[in-house]
């Protein structure tokens, strides 16, 4: 099953068999904590969460949540990583650097990497 089929079964009170985990209960309430109208509801209902089946705290929802329309509800999106530039990290390596040290000293690096792209490539052993 589908976290959004337990949403849509919450939301218009249809029968589903629930066979999900803590994982899939935490993210349920996640997404039901996007209506602001659930967050009533939903408060007193999540001391619960850690405490018993998630089996049981679907069937708490199911029954405590009003049945409604389900508003759109936009899945997550991966967080895009930062394209790391190797010679960047070499250098925080070669000097010892910590994230904070390469915020500071960043304006000065990338300068020094435009200019010496080439060499620190062979410095680094960079292919």
């Amino acid at each position: 099953m589908n976290i959004f089929d337990y949403l849509r079964s919450i939301y218009k009170k249809t029968k589903i068999d629930f066979n999900g985990n803590l994982g899939d209960s935490i993210v349920i309430s996640r997404y039901l904590s996007y209506d602001e109208n659930n967050l009533k509801e939903l408060k007193p209902l999540l001391k619960y969460l850690f405490y018993i089946d998630p089996i049981h705290y679907y069937y708490l929802l199911f029954f405590n949540i009003s049945k409604k329309y389900m508003p759109y509800i936009r899945p997550f999106k991966k967080q895009k990583g930062r394209k790391e530039d190797m010679i960047m990290n070499k250098l925080k390596e070669y000097f010892k650097w910590r994230e904070r040290d390469m915020e500071v000293n960043n304006i000065i690096l990338k300068d020094l990497v435009k200019k010496e792209r080439k060499k620190l490539k062979i410095f680094f052993g960079i292919k």
